[in-house]
């Protein structure tokens, strides 16, 4: 890849020493992380304008973050630029390096319309304040934009400014931003709170308690919870009428903001954003049921759906062992067991499409039978046990992106008689 001298603007100390030529494989070393992708937990804050809006799956400001090349964002009609987007990290990292993807941007039918000139900036103090600029340039068309820094760069909010395109006057867009760095702590816990929160999609009520969420909204008796995979919650949602499907969502750890990607039959249908209202006092009128409800997110959704998504059953890659911190899920659904003893239960194992066909039916298949051997090893009977592996079959949700593949990397619990 190839950066002209002339298109970098050198900000010195911080960026003294731009490399003009990259190997696709040697930007990112074998620690580092995209810190701010949507996997891995960063939140979108705020941003000026997209083309898209709640409701659509493509021209949003989120596919900035979502990993997949080909679907982007691109600015509301006649906003071109200025466009400024803010990202909170999911915890502090050192940065040394940045990548740009305008490789699918509409630039054959509309020429100039790529993303060009842009600034990047880093803060540890606040989504708000102490920004530092690290990166001023131009970027190269037909090109994926890979930006090294002479030295790291310790922040947890990254500032993006689109200044300018190709000269298109009415649209601006850009498909993938990229910002590689090592973690400079242990990722801080989510803590414990609830409320009313003001979305894209009317206000919702929300309770979050140890990498649990559950919360509700008032149209179609809206009802939704998830549990903490990595750095991101994923959600199974319902309503009324046998709608249901699944989001995934990073939140602030103060628990302030969130911005997640929803899905229902496997496709991504828009986004779901949202903040911690500054009115409290008008609550959905469902907020006593998230209120009041003692069941675990298993118990619920058994009782209320007959089946439930088991995100909360974790395995190392390629492995069938149940990891530790499964404990809390796996006793959630030895509870349920013993609880109605009159119900027999399968467990299906799902896996995302990365792999064969036969591969992932195997490894699904050995997923879910670890689970129910753990359960009879427990005292619940093998004659109420059934297990099966779907593998990559029955997708919740797009395999196109890590969050997507995520949601679709579970095993769900139903109900058998």
């Amino acid at each position: 890849m190839l950066l002209s001298w002339n298109s970098l603007k050198i900000l010195t100390p911080l960026a003294l020493g731009f490399c003009s030529t990259f190997a696709s494989t040697g930007l990112v070393a074998a620690d580092e992380v995209n810190a701010v992708a949507l996997s891995n937990g960063a939140v979108l804050k705020s941003y000026t304008s997209e083309y898209g809006g709640r409701h659509s799956s493509k021209w949003i400001a989120l596919a900035l973050i979502d990993g997949d090349p080909n679907n982007g964002w691109s600015s509301a009609k006649n906003q071109s630029a200025p466009n400024e987007f803010v990202f909170e990290l999911a915890q502090e990292f050192s940065l040394t390096s940045f990548a740009f993807d305008i490789t699918h941007a509409e630039e054959s039918q509309y020429p100039g319309i790529s993303a060009r000139s842009v600034t990047v900036s880093v803060s540890s103090l606040g989504a708000n304040t102490g920004y530092q600029d690290v990166y001023v340039g131009e970027l190269e068309l037909s090109e994926e934009n890979k930006i090294s820094l002479a030295q790291p760069v310790h922040g947890r909010w990254i500032k993006l400014v689109v200044n300018g395109n190709g000269g298109y006057a009415e649209y601006t867009e850009l498909m993938e931003f990229a910002a590689f760095g090592t973690p400079q702590n242990v990722r801080q816990e989510t803590g414990k709170y609830s409320g009313v929160y003001d979305t894209n999609w009317g206000r919702f009520y929300l309770n979050y308690d140890n990498g649990e969420l559950s919360g509700c909204y008032d149209h179609d008796n809206g009802y939704f919870s998830g549990k903490s995979v990595g750095g991101l919650m994923n959600i199974e949602w319902h309503e009324d009428n046998n709608d249901n499907g699944t989001a995934a969502l990073a939140i602030t750890a103060d628990g302030s903001q969130f911005s997640g990607l929803w899905y229902e039959s496997a496709q991504l249908m828009g986004t779901w954003v949202g903040k911690f209202s500054a009115d409290q006092s008008s609550r959905p009128a469902c907020a006593p049921k998230i209120q009041q409800e003692t069941k675990s997110q298993v118990s619920y959704s058994m009782d209320t759906y007959g089946r439930a998504k088991l995100y909360g059953i974790y395995f190392d890659f390629d492995s069938d062992v149940i990891k530790p911190e499964s404990a809390k899920t796996l006793g959630e659904i030895q509870a349920w067991l013993i609880a109605n003893p009159g119900q027999s239960v399968v467990f299906e194992g799902h896996t995302d499409s990365k792999g064969s066909d036969e591969y992932n039916r195997t490894l699904s298949g050995k997923r879910a039978t670890a689970v129910k051997n753990w359960l009879a090893s427990r005292g619940i009977p093998k004659s109420r046990l059934t297990s099966l592996g779907l593998g990559e079959a029955q997708p919740v949700a797009a395999n196109t992106t890590e969050n997507g593949r995520s949601l679709n990397r579970r095993v769900e619990m139903r109900v058998l008689n």
